[in-house]
């Protein structure tokens, strides 16, 4: 007997986002969910039912789901998932130490006898999904991950989770009694025959087998449980062609709280065939010729990984190797421990139109049963996007240029993006008309390939910016420039000179006036409509001329350039007709009262023209001269003095005078 048996699995190659959460879906029944997500090559289903019931098997349940995976952190892309709670509860992110969803509540497994061997404790809510089956090779296998918000605060614990996988049939022997089967086993173990449990597994049991995944830390945001068994391999030898019974069963112990679950890889219930499956970029199943590629990934079941296979496939289709895709080849060698082979087939660009040409490629093998197991996989090879022809015509200041593009295979469906080059416009079709002077970028996709390119779009006889200046001979404000504009195709000028005014004029002069010195940049824009110009600048220098000495009466602080106008004040001197060198401490002294002086020459003399004090001082602040009343250090006599002086002012300008003066005494 020969059975024919195709896979077609198209596996996307994108980049998938660390940041997203396994998928859980509720829209089919246990049924349709062994069938069309559990079960792989190698083995048929019947008899399903849920906690007991076929009837039950055949509607929605809340703790039966498919789940889907982008994530590359959670070792499964997708599978059935069994709960003690709700399914949705497993999806990520792990925001909860105690998560639980049992609203609308699910069934009571309480009274299930294999599933209390396990749990040493008492059984709540959970489900079972039975079924028999039928394999078509001597090994069976399957690979799940048994996950838990029990984790990792009550492992172990009284609150011991439990989940089991039960096989009966011929060959299988164990502690589980079913009505018409030798004692089944239950093959959800560690090594030792240990079975996965709370208790059995986690960070204080077993612990190789344990990960740690609180706050997210091992699967980011995939899944919602706190802790999970590394992915396990479910195995036993069977009989081919025989009747086995399996029960799938988790539960939650002690209450009703905390869920846990077992994530069952999709297709991974299978025995002994070799798979076929096509992955694409685009995942579908066309490449192109140019663009993309496909593998042909070959499978073996993980309990037939101990010896080398060797396997010869055949290569069929319209396409030819060789000339439309490279050369394969012929054998796939599977060595001891590899489960998967991938083989590469790239399409060639011949440039020429063929059409849609198949690869197929087929594995047949001859099971212990003496079946032919068939198992083939095909991938279409189109020509994809040629463009044939790209073209512009040139634009003037006004927007009348225009880009265009032609495919060697129009008839086939084909989109066009054009895009400008800051993106701010775009465009969609072949032929895009009335459009400014730039590179112009095409994008020409046909069966999910793309080609692209790009063209340029001339502008004719485009303005040039140019300018020179003519300066005053002093640049003291006011100051006048004229701007001689040596521009080139241009029919419109805008100035701008840097002090906040302008012109549009062609040879236009600027009078600066009561302006900061410094630098001004002057700017020229030449155009001949606003889209289409040119722009170029120069820069002058402006001074503000005026008196710039501080001391003197019209200082300017504004101005950078003296022009020899500054006006100094002249020095005054005032000074007293009297003054009291006595014991009293007032008027102590006699000296002069000066401004805008900067050095002062004092001279005293007594009635008869001999001098009895003289003193010179440029530092008027500090050592303004001064007479105390002292002779060779004794008091003169009372009576009347005359003095002497000269003041230089700051100018050096010269203020003599002189007068009398009364000394006082107390004696």
């Amino acid at each position: 007997m020969i059975k024919f048996i195709t896979s077609f699995v198209f596996v996307s190659l994108s980049l998938m986002a660390f940041s997203q959460s396994v998928v859980v879906s509720n829209t089919q029944t246990p049924t349709q969910l062994v069938n069309n997500v559990l079960l792989g090559m190698g083995v048929t289903a019947s008899n399903i039912t849920i906690n007991g019931n076929p009837v039950t098997a055949n509607a929605v349940q809340g703790n039966v789901a498919k789940f889907t995976n982008t994530n590359p952190t959670f070792p499964i892309s997708s599978g059935l998932l069994l709960t003690t709670g709700n399914a949705i509860a497993a999806q990520g992110p792990n925001s909860s130490t105690n998560f639980y969803n049992n609203l609308p509540a699910t069934a009571s497994v309480a009274t299930d006898p294999h599933l209390n061997i396990l749990a040493a404790g008492t059984l709540t809510n959970g489900v079972v999904l039975e079924f028999d089956f039928i394999p078509t090779g001597d090994t069976l296998n399957f690979r799940y991950i048994f996950g838990s918000e029990e984790y990792p605060e009550f492992s172990p614990s009284t609150w011991n989770d439990a989940f089991g996988l039960f096989l009966w049939g011929p060959g299988i022997t164990g502690p589980y009694v079913l009505a018409g089967y030798p004692n089944g086993a239950n093959i959800a173990t560690i090594p030792g025959g240990i079975p996965v449990t709370i208790n059995n597994v986690g960070d204080a049991s077993n612990t190789q087998y344990y990960v740690f995944n609180d706050n997210g830390s091992t699967y980011g945001n995939a899944i919602q449980y706190d802790g999970t068994t590394v992915l396990l391999t479910a195995a036993a030898s069977v009989q081919c062609n025989q009747t086995y019974h399996i029960k799938l069963a988790i539960s939650n112990v002690s209450d009703m709280l905390y869920d846990s679950g077992v994530f069952l890889e999709a297709n991974s219930f299978s025995s002994n065939v070799v798979d076929v499956a096509v992955a694409t970029v685009t995942g579908d199943t066309t490449i192109i010729e140019g663009c993309n590629f496909a593998d042909i990934v070959f499978t073996r079941p993980e309990g037939n990984m101990l010896d080398t296979l060797s396997i010869i496939y055949t290569i069929g289709g319209t396409a030819t190797e060789g000339v439309d895709y490279t050369n394969l080849i012929d054998t796939i060698l599977f060595l001891p421990g590899v489960d998967t082979v991938i083989l590469n087939l790239t399409p060639l660009q011949d440039n020429i139109i063929e059409g849609y040409e198949s690869v197929i490629i087929s594995v047949n093998i001859i099971n212990p049963c003496g079946d032919t197991i068939v198992s083939s996989g095909t991938i279409y090879v189109w020509d994809g996007p040629i463009i044939d022809s790209l073209w512009s015509t040139n634009a003037n200041c006004l927007p009348t240029g225009s880009v265009h593009v032609t495919v060697v295979a129009p008839l086939v469906p084909a989109t066009y993006i054009w895009t400008y080059p800051d993106s701010s416009l775009t465009f969609s079709g072949p032929d895009w008309q009335n459009i400014n002077p730039g590179w112009y970028y095409i994008t020409v996709t046909q069966a999910q390939c793309s080609v692209s390119d790009s063209v340029e779009v001339l502008l004719t006889a485009p303005p040039l910016a140019n300018f020179s200046v003519v300066a005053p001979l002093s640049n003291c404000q006011p100051a006048e420039f004229a701007f001689v504009n040596n521009s080139l195709n241009a029919t419109s000028y805008n100035w701008t000179f840097g002090d906040g005014n302008g012109s549009a004029g062609n040879n236009p002069s600027h009078t600066y006036s009561n302006q900061t010195f410094g630098t001004y940049t002057v700017q020229l824009i030449a155009f001949v409509d606003p889209s289409c110009e040119s722009d170029t600048t120069l820069t002058i220098n402006l001074d503000v001329c005026a008196c710039i000495d501080p001391t003197a009466l019209n200082f300017n602080a504004l101005a950078n350039i003296d022009d020899g106008s500054c006006i100094y004040p002249n020095p005054e001197v005032f000074a007293p007709n009297v003054f009291t060198p006595n014991s009293d401490a007032e008027n102590p002294t006699f000296f002069l009262d000066c401004k805008k002086v900067v050095s002062l020459e004092l001279t005293i003399l007594n009635r008869w023209g001999s001098v009895v004090f003289s003193k010179s001082s440029s530092d008027l602040i500090n050592n303004n001269p001064a007479w105390d009343g002292k002779i060779d250090g004794d008091l003169a006599k009372e009576g009347i003095y005359f003095y002497i002086y000269k003041a230089t002012g700051i100018t050096n300008q010269v203020v003599e005078g002189h007068g009398f003066l009364h000394l006082i005494s107390d004696k």
